[in-house]
């Protein structure tokens, strides 16, 4: 009898890997030519829409090997972190490249790495998670941490990740030139890692750069009250299970906060319809470098905007007034501001607003010089 199939890939620059979860086993177990294997590191080679198409076509196929009569019902793609045209680029090649072998988007789902490796943490045993994860893995040849928090007091639990670059630390060419400086270089970035106020109960190594044996005494350091794991798969994993999810429509548990979101609401108190309200000008975990509004306002008696933040991981409001300094002296609503909002990173918020009169009847340079009046102020989270 014919069951159900759900997949898992992790697609990187250099290797990819593919694992499945299927009525006979509900733990995803990864594949390679020879069937399941701990671990099975698969050539990308280029990311052209042809050369993918051919890499999952040959990758799902592996899927026969082990279960020849199992229909494929999700598949979960892993990728890594890239700059965000590319990225894009990528997903829409993938995208492209399922439809040509006949998964269509109603059975795909793409995440970042961050959201499997969530995924994979959540669906472990909750004790490895009771205090923070970290994970360590080399990326572009640089040695980087990944320190995963859960909030569990709040509803829905709340997860952010924060990286952390330690290539001064450690590169991939270091582990050739000298394995014991290597080692120490580690060593003394999991230091750093691992030494912050949070309990880190679980720590995870990932990647390449850990095949060898060169970080293996400073992990057997680091397992003294804690769970240590190395191994290839955990992105493979965690997208796995996501399009498990996906096909059963459950909805995750933990929310998660990248390091590139927002992690409050922006709110504006204005005057309308007849009443004071706040405005939500940016919603919270929106992406930093998508999160540009720009709204026009007509001032009532007043010199200053009043915006509010409310953090989502603690629920903390806090206020900020925009003051218009020398703003010219006029008769009620006849100003019009124009309010732009942008943001330099997750955690800093940048505001400008800009006088434009009032059409014809009020002109925004009084003194005809041709400059408006501007204000503009950074404002951090």
């Amino acid at each position: 009898m014919s069951g159900k199939l759900y997949i898992g890939i992790d697609i990187c620059r250099d290797y990819s890997q593919i694992v499945c979860i299927s009525d006979k086993f509900s733990e995803p177990q990864s594949l390679g030519k020879d069937g399941p294997a701990e671990s099975y590191l698969i050539p990308t080679g280029s990311l052209d829409r042809e050369n993918l198409t051919r890499l999952l076509r040959n990758m799902l196929n592996l899927t026969r090997l082990t279960s020849p009569d199992d229909t494929i019902a999700y598949v979960g793609v892993a990728v890594e972190k890239l700059p965000e045209e590319k990225e894009e680029s990528l997903k829409a090649a993938l995208k492209e490249s399922f439809e040509n072998i006949g998964i269509k988007e109603d059975r795909l789902i793409i995440v970042p790495h961050n959201e499997a490796l969530l995924s994979y943490v959540v669906h472990g045993k909750r004790t490895l998670w009771s205090g923070d994860t970290v994970l360590f893995e080399f990326r572009d040849e640089k040695l980087y941490s990944v320190r995963l928090t859960i909030n569990k007091k709040l509803k829905p639990m709340m997860a952010e990740i924060r990286e952390t670059d330690y290539g001064s630390y450690l590169k991939t060419t270091d582990i050739l030139k000298d394995p014991v400086k290597a080692a120490a270089g580690f060593d003394e970035a999991a230091e750093n890692a691992v030494s912050v106020s949070n309990m880190v109960s679980c720590i995870y190594a990932s990647g390449r750069g850990f095949e060898s044996t060169f970080a293996d005494e400073v992990l057997v350091k680091y397992a003294t009250g804690r769970k240590v794991y190395k191994g290839q798969n955990l992105y493979a994993k965690g997208a796995c299970y996501i399009a498990k999810m996906k096909a059963e429509n459950e909805e995750q548990t933990v929310t998660l906060l990248d390091s590139d979101m927002i992690p409050a609401s922006l709110r504006l108190k204005v005057y309308t319809d007849g009443k004071e309200q706040e405005i939500e000008l940016v919603p919270p975990l929106t992406k930093y470098s998508e999160a540009a509004v720009t709204k026009d306002l007509i001032l009532d008696e007043t010199d200053r905007l009043e915006f509010r933040f409310i953090d989502v991981r603690s629920d903390v409001k806090s206020k900020f007034d925009l003051s218009l300094d020398g703003l010219p002296n006029r008769s009620p609503r006849m100003t019009r501001l124009r309010l732009s909002v942008d943001f330099t990173e997750a955690y800093s918020c940048r505001i400008k607003a800009t006088d434009l009169g009032f059409g014809t009847f009020v002109r925004p340079d009084e003194s005809d010089t041709g400059i408006r009046h501007e204000w503009q102020t950074v404002m951090n989270i």
